[in-house]
């Protein structure tokens, strides 16, 4: 079967070859056509991820308090370039986040789906906070997370 597996793959890949057009390069020479994309794509992808402000990145921050209620459980959110992670009431999470000056947005997360009684509530607040981000402010150690309307839905320290 692998022997079988792997001849599909070399034909497909001869295949592919076969159909790639050419682009020259130089008088003599040409390049295939996929080659010239895969390299731009390399190039261009560290400047298409956006990381986040270096001083968000430097800490894992620890919630202090969520929508004005202190945080009870743990909760915490980590930046590493254009990612977020960290830990809600009871799951882990991940997600994307773009930041340009003083706006910040956190797109949709994704979570492990453990189930624990008495901090499931606390940990959908959490996540509610964490979409409807819209800015931030960082002084002496606190970084504060606002929503489109000025309100402060997290509050963070290190």
């Amino acid at each position: 079967m692998r022997v079988l597996l792997d001849a599909v793959r070399r034909s497909a890949a001869v295949q592919l070859f076969r159909r790639t057009r050419l682009l020259p390069v130089g008088k003599e020479r040409a390049v295939p056509r996929f080659v010239v994309l895969l390299l731009a794509a390399v190039v261009a992808a560290p400047a298409c991820a956006q990381a986040v402000d270096p001083a968000l990145t430097s800490a894992r921050w620890s919630v202090v308090e969520i929508a004005g209620a202190p945080a009870a459980h743990g909760e915490t959110l980590q930046f590493a370039g254009a990612k977020v992670s960290g830990r809600g009431a009871c799951n882990r999470f991940t997600g994307s986040a773009r930041q340009a000056g003083p706006t910040l947005e956190i797109g949709e997360l994704a979570s492990t789906r453990m189930f624990c009684q008495g901090k499931m509530d606390a940990e959908q607040r959490y996540f509610e906070a964490l979409r409807v981000v819209r800015s931030y402010t960082l002084t002496a150690g606190i970084l504060s997370l606002a929503a489109a309307d000025g309100r402060t839905v997290v509050v963070l320290g290190r």
